[in-house]
């Protein structure tokens, strides 16, 4: 930690990189209804992130009565991961999200998501075997089935980020596209850019980012960020 923020402080002069000070507002109100907008939007919108979250929540009540029962044994470790889990969506939240797709800041801690959601169903499968309520072969069809739901449902909704993606890709080209054309100019004009995009590789002029995300002094120029 002592080396990664010495070398912001050598590189930025500030102790962490200007996509922090672009997005983040002293107004500690603000950045919380931001982050609160950025929390929501991702548990809406990212594939089983609400039934991740319901699973969860499930997980915190049984982890609490496992420590209050006569057998605690695993809901301190459970009761850990859930803290874990809600420390870094709440960190993030509290800092005012971002204002790059796909929810960067939580993607670190989406992996461990399906965790609770897999051990419940270990659970159920163990009381479906233990209670002989299925055979073997009907609960190998059962598995099989579950298992082409879940991949169904998650190819379709990457598929349907395809969109989006391409978006990224069509911004790029515009930008080579644009700064290639006015490299030619004389002299080369300052020009201002919102998203960056490509423009960086196809001019060789001077850009100021208008959003502060390679710009020292757009990134600290107002400290109360809305909109």
């Amino acid at each position: 930690i002592v080396a990664v923020t010495g070398f912001r402080l050598v590189y930025f002069g500030y102790p962490v990189p200007n996509t922090f000070y672009a997005k983040v507002s002293s107004d500690r109100l603000q950045d919380f209804i931001d982050g609160a907008k950025y929390l929501f939007s991702f548990i809406g919108e990212f594939p089983f992130a609400e039934i991740f979250v319901v699973v969860w929540a499930l997980a915190l009540i049984w982890a609490f009565s496992r420590l209050l029962s006569s057998r605690s044994e695993g809901g301190g470790g459970l009761l850990m991961a859930v803290a874990a889990l809600a420390g870094v969506f709440a960190i993030y939240t509290a800092l005012g999200g971002d204002h790059f797709a796909y929810w960067r800041f939580f993607q670190p801690v989406t992996p461990l998501l399906p965790i609770a959601p897999a051990l419940l169903l270990v659970s159920l499968w163990w009381v479906v075997r233990e209670a002989r309520l299925a055979g073997h072969g009907m609960r190998l069809i059962a598995q099989m089935l579950a298992a082409l739901l879940w991949l169904g449902i998650s190819y379709g909704a990457y598929h349907q980020e395809r969109f989006h993606l391409r978006k990224e890709f069509v911004l790029v080209k515009q930008g080579l596209e644009f700064g290639s054309l006015i490299n030619d100019f004389k002299p080369r004009p300052v020009i201002g850019v919102g998203p960056a995009g490509g423009i960086a590789l196809g001019y060789d002029g001077p850009i100021l980012d208008l959003l502060g995300l390679n710009w020292v002094e757009m990134a600290h120029a107002n400290p109360v960020k809305t909109g």
